[in-house]
């Protein structure tokens, strides 16, 4: 058997890894996500993954009125936390390589997290948070390659796409709902650990 590729394994069997790359959260606001995941193949050639991921950014800004002798500095956290599903079609390349393309979607926890203070008088400080939750399907196209025993390489590209309207309550009381785009391309690699039920049975006898 090749080396851990999902190319080389034949018959059932569970798959579990761990991830991390480059993705968007909020607007076209990119953050280094890092995720696990964990799935079931049917056959050699078709697939489905759970994954979990998560990833934050943060823009901080400062604003000084000399005359006034006054200086504000402000910080905007930018946070999705998707939870997706995707069935994967898998074609095999050779006996260690393997390319797929996957289909499916994704459940997004958002949040942009605003802290504005004076950082002479921590008193002064406003925190507002605007979270919202979304669905966003996705297009997947990855390369896989076994390493060492049931250890793959794992190198993806997906695409997603979701819209949703986010609220926020001013100190004041005031409410307000604006629109939220988030998806797009994400970029990340990984290791993947493939369990071949029919060596498990194999080796069973």
């Amino acid at each position: 058997m090749g080396l851990g590729s999902q190319a080389a394994a034949s018959g059932r069997g569970f798959t579990f890894g761990f991830n991390a790359g480059i993705g968007p959260t909020v607007w076209s606001h990119s953050a280094y996500r890092f995720g696990v995941e964990a799935g079931y193949r049917f056959s050699a050639r078709l697939g489905i993954l759970i994954e979990a991921e998560t990833g934050t950014t943060t823009y901080e800004s400062s604003t000084e009125w000399p005359s006034m002798s006054y200086l504000t500095s402000s910080e905007i956290a930018y946070t999705a936390t998707p939870i997706s599903l995707t069935l994967h079609y898998i074609v095999p390349l050779n006996n260690r390589a393997a390319f797929t393309i996957g289909l499916g979607g994704g459940f997004y926890a958002l949040a942009i997290e605003t802290e504005d203070s004076d950082p002479n008088d921590r008193s002064r400080t406003m925190r507002t948070a605007q979270k919202a939750r979304a669905f966003a399907p996705h297009l997947c196209l990855s390369f896989e390659c076994g390493l060492i025993g049931k250890m793959a390489l794992i190198g993806e590209v997906k695409q997603s796409a979701g819209k949703t309207k986010i609220s926020t309550t001013d100190p004041y009381g005031f409410i307000s709902k604006q629109d939220l785009s988030f998806g797009g391309t994400q970029v990340k690699i990984g290791i993947r650990i493939v369990l071949d039920r029919s060596e498990n049975a194999e080796g069973g006898r």
